[in-house]
This record gives C-alpha cells, structure tokens and sequence, in this order.
C-alpha cells in the first residue's frame, strides 16, 4: 500500500467535518482568502487521493472511498465558506438540551441560551444556529434593551456592513452579523460565535491582576492597530474602544473588537456624533462634542494600553519596567490635544512593530489564562 495514500486515507475517514480535513481557525476572514487557501489544500489531497493514480486494486479501492469523501467534504466546505460559517464553533454538534426557546429566520432556527452581558443599550444571549435540520454550531443573539435602542443594533449592523464590503484580513478583528430579528418590536442581530475573553477579565486573572506583561501588551496593540488602519481608512471611528470591548484569543494572538452600534460614518462631513457611554477611556473631544476622527479611537487605544499593562489611567503613568520607547509611544496617543495626537494607524503600526523588533526577537509566547 502506498504509504502517502495510507495516512492521508486515514486522516480522511476520521475526519467529521471539513475542518477536521482543511483546518478553520476560530475567527472569520472575507470568503475569497478563505476559498484560495481551501483550493491549495484541497488540490495537495486531491493528487493523493486521483484513483487513476494507481494500478493496484487494493490502492485503487482505497483511492476511490477516501476521493469520495473529500469531494464531498470539499463541496460542503466552499458552501459554509459563502456563508460565513464556516469554523463555527460547535458545527455538527447536538444543541444542547436545556436550550427550548427558538426562533425562525428564513430556514434558519436560532435557540436562545443565556444572558451573556448587558449593557445600557443592548444585552447578549449565547445561541445555537441549527439550518434545515442540521446543526450548524454557536451563536451570539444581541437585543436592543428597547425600541428607543433600535438605532444602536441599526447603526451596528450599517457600520459592520460597511466594513465588510472589502475583504481584507482584518475581517478577523471583527464581529460577523450572520442575521437580523425582530422581538417584540425590538431590533436583534446574529453574530457569529468567538472564544476569548476582554481585556477586562484579563486584568481580573490572577496571572495578570497587577498589569500584563508588555511583550503580550505589544502583540494586542499590534493587532488593534492593524484593524484601526482599516477602518479608519473605511471612513469610520469607532468613538468608544474601552477593555469591556476589546476580547483576546491567547493561542492565536487574535483580538476581536466589538462595540460598533456607536461608530461614525465620514464624521467630517456627516457631523454624526459618537452614541458611547462616558468613560475615563474616552477622548476629551467626545466628552466636549468636539470634533472627532482617527485620534480619537488612538487616544482610547492608548489609554486602554496603559490600563493593561497595570499603569495609572490618570496620570498616564506605567510601571518601571516598561520600556521608555514603549512609554514614550503610548503617552504619544494620549495627549489631551487633539492636534497633538497622531491621526494615522497604519504608520503607528509600522512604528511599534519598529520599536518592538528593537526590543525582543520575535517569538510566540502562548498566552496564559488557565
């Protein structure tokens, strides 16, 4: 037996999913990237498993049975690629028992779960998505508290949409909108399911209860700014970054912002005003109605930083042993002036990563939260 079609044949019959065969990351990127890494994948397996490959009848009978499944498992993946589910937490996996309350939309079944969080505006409920009988895996449902907060689901859903017009790879720093309901004449989304928690239980960990380490503090502003870049040149601020909003994932070094239903479309020109809750992260010219832009969301980034590394909010002073570049960087952000402040992302970006290859050689640290 050919010893390459052996062990692929058998990584193909204990597959369960197409994840188990393609690999899915547990964060979403735009369709088009996702389906050129799956065709790589696919057509490396596929000169292994052509069952014109080989003369042989017991190679040729293996060939056949592992070819078909791939195929299939080839098909179902470009579908939920389409869709954006595919790498759902919890595909082909029965919905738990306890969850009975449910609701349609279109062929969609979503089942409602528990209260995850609630803020002024809206509260979040886990869920479980199941489509024409099939599990399809973990959701988030988001419910405006009111009518009155109808705008809030309505502006996260336009700025989300704005976003994902583009593919680009900061898909991944962002939540997916996979529907929209209506309870009680109050507006709902479905959001695609992520794992990772905010910068807030972070700092509640025993690990990192007296400020996180700056070699990870550098990799989550690396991230965030990055995904600032991209918005800010979508035409649109976020106006209301603070820890609460902002959930890591350890293994991957991914962050995910949230937050949205505040954000500002071309504010210069639209004079829209952020919908945010006062907050000592939030820029002085939110507070004063003043105008805003790009060094807004720097400023709340930078004072989000400080927090995080265990530094006072403010004073804007850091431990000792942050480095003075990194010092000097982050204090850059927080400047009460606007004017004084930098308004681009994408050359902060290329300047931490300068300051951070100055420091440290690059090198994945697992980040601890057990």
């Amino acid at each position: 037996m050919d010893a390459e079609l052996e062990a692929l044949a058998e990584e193909i019959r204990l597959a369960h999913r197409p994840e188990d065969l393609f690999g899915a990351d547990d964060f979403v990127l735009p369709p088009e990237m996702l389906l050129e890494a799956l065709g790589k994948r696919y057509s490396k397996f596929k000169r292994t498993t052509d069952p014109k490959r080989y003369s042989f009848p017991d190679e040729s009978e293996v060939a056949v049975e592992a070819d078909e499944k791939l195929e299939r498992f080839y098909k179902e993946a470009q579908e939920r690629i389409q869709l954006g589910l595919f790498g759902m937490p919890g595909y082909d996996r029965l919905k738990p028992a306890y969850l009975t309350r449910s609701f349609m939309v279109g062929g969609n079944t979503y089942y409602v779960g528990a209260k995850l969080r609630e803020s002024k505006r809206s509260s979040l409920y886990s869920g479980f998505m199941e489509r024409a009988g099939h599990s399809i895996g973990e959701v988030v449902l988001e419910l405006a508290n009111s009518i009155s907060m109808n705008r809030w689901i309505e502006n996260e859903a336009r700025i989300l949409g704005l976003l994902h017009e583009q593919g680009a790879p900061q898909w991944k720093h962002l939540p997916l909108i996979i529907d929209r309901f209506e309870s009680s004449n109050r507006a709902g989304l479905v959001l695609r399911s992520f794992s990772g928690h905010t910068l807030s239980e972070v700092r509640c960990h025993r690990n990192w209860i007296d400020g996180v380490d700056r070699k990870h503090m550098i990799w989550m502003l690396d991230r965030i700014l990055s995904l600032l870049g991209y918005v800010h040149r979508c035409g649109i601020v976020h106006g209301g970054l603070n820890p609460e909003l902002i959930s890591i994932q350890g293994r991957s070094h991914n962050v995910i912002v949230s937050g949205w239903g505040g954000a500002v479309h071309n504010p210069a020109i639209t004079k829209e005003k952020v919908m945010t809750d006062q907050s000592p992260f939030m820029a002085p010219e939110v507070r004063a109605g003043g105008e805003i832009g790009p060094w807004t969301d720097l400023y709340s980034l930078g004072k989000c930083m400080i927090w995080l590394l265990g530094g006072d909010l403010a004073g804007s002073t850091m431990p000792d042993n942050v480095e003075e570049p990194i010092q000097r960087f982050l204090l850059r952000l927080v400047r009460p002036n606007p004017e004084k402040r930098p308004s681009d992302a994408w050359e902060l970006y290329r300047e931490e990563t300068e300051i951070k290859d100055s420091l440290w050689p690059r090198k994945y640290v697992p980040f601890d939260m057990t």
